[in-house]
């Protein structure tokens, strides 16, 4: 029984072998003259994450190659580890997506804190008064009202911060490590896996801003 290749095996080329019908394909990943078999399934997923394999696919190929010649440092990301991890985002996207959704939602609600906490939320109000219409009176409305959304902005915040810690968790449990992202956005970049990337620049972020945070 051959033995398998190493998750830090770097590798001469991985390829996509497509069905007769190409709409199925097998990925395999060859490393020293070893060739192993790391997944199988329907095509369009992985065309659909994948800019490379899109245009090799469009070109009437009948595989898909993938590799990287003797740039400089290949050996440290393009290897079965780095394959394996595209591999299960394309399969379960939701795990590093989920990160990149609850980021952004945080994002959001702390400019709109920031924006209701600098009295902008009282500027906008008044803008939105009819001349005549509203009067010394309406400031204490707005005053309420800009209280009642920081409340609500703050008690949002709290669930966001929950669930994005636990998404995180859940794709460092699932093998999406600080250094496994840093790889896979080099592989997104040379692929053109643009979803791939967005998801690791998110990651990549939030572990700076944390580590900037435990030095202050």
């Amino acid at each position: 029984m051959m033995e398998k290749m190493k998750s830090d095996a770097p590798l001469d080329y991985a390829v996509f072998q497509l069905s007769p019908k190409r709409s199925r394909c097998e990925l395999f990943a060859s490393s020293g003259g070893s060739t192993e078999k790391l997944a199988s399934g329907l095509l369009k997923p992985f065309v659909a994450n994948l800019k490379v394999a899109e245009e090799q696919v469009a070109s009437a190929a009948q595989s898909v190659r993938l590799e990287v010649g003797r740039r400089k440092n290949a050996e440290a990301w393009f290897t079965k580890g780095t394959l394996e991890r595209f591999v299960r985002f394309v399969s379960t996207p939701e795990v590093l997506e989920l990160v990149n959704t609850f980021d952004a939602e945080m994002s959001q609600l702390e400019a709109a804190r920031r924006i209701y906490s600098q009295g902008a939320g009282d500027q906008l109000s008044d803008l939105l008064i009819a001349p005549g219409g509203g009067g010394p009176g309406v400031t204490a409305a707005d005053d309420a009202t800009k209280k009642e959304l920081l409340r609500a902005i703050d008690l949002r915040l709290v669930a966001v911060q929950q669930d994005l810690t636990a998404a995180s968790a859940r794709a460092a449990a699932a093998g999406f490590n600080v250094d496994a992202v840093s790889e896979l956005q080099i592989f997104a970049d040379r692929f053109g896996a643009h979803r791939l990337k967005k998801c690791a620049c998110t990651i990549q972020a939030r572990n700076e801003q944390g580590n900037k945070l435990k030095q202050k």
